[in-house]
């Protein structure tokens, strides 16, 4: 999941627990099945973000760590108002998310022939 300095910081852990409970729970139904998904809190750069409550999350690891070629679901952590504002102004945040957007497209073979 990729979180930003001053989003909601109740859409980050909620929905990166149901996708850990659903890997371990797929590991459970099936012992030699690996882990369905690797969840991670991805920022622009590794370390602390504050979210708009003031809450914490540790962001690792930053975005020039990830080349999303790997990446199969990618959520994106709400925010609002200025927050937005800044985030867009991040062009490498926006680029990134382009480039990984790109790549999980060409995965799933949406942009075959394209």
């Amino acid at each position: 999941m990729l979180v930003f300095p001053g989003g909601q910081s109740l859409d980050s852990p909620g929905p990166l627990e149901v996708f850990a409970v659903v890997s371990r729970q797929a590991q459970d139904d099936v012992a030699e099945a690996g882990p369905r998904y690797r969840t991670l809190l991805i920022g622009a750069r590794p370390g602390p973000v504050r979210m708009a409550s003031g809450l914490r999350l540790v962001a690792d690891p930053g975005i020039d760590e990830i080349d999303g070629s790997g990446i199969h679901t990618l959520p994106v952590s709400a925010g609002i108002g200025d927050a937005l504002d800044r985030q867009h102004a991040q062009r490498e945040v926006v680029d990134w998310l382009r480039g990984a957007g790109a790549w999980m497209l060409a995965e799933s073979g949406l942009l075959q022939g394209r």
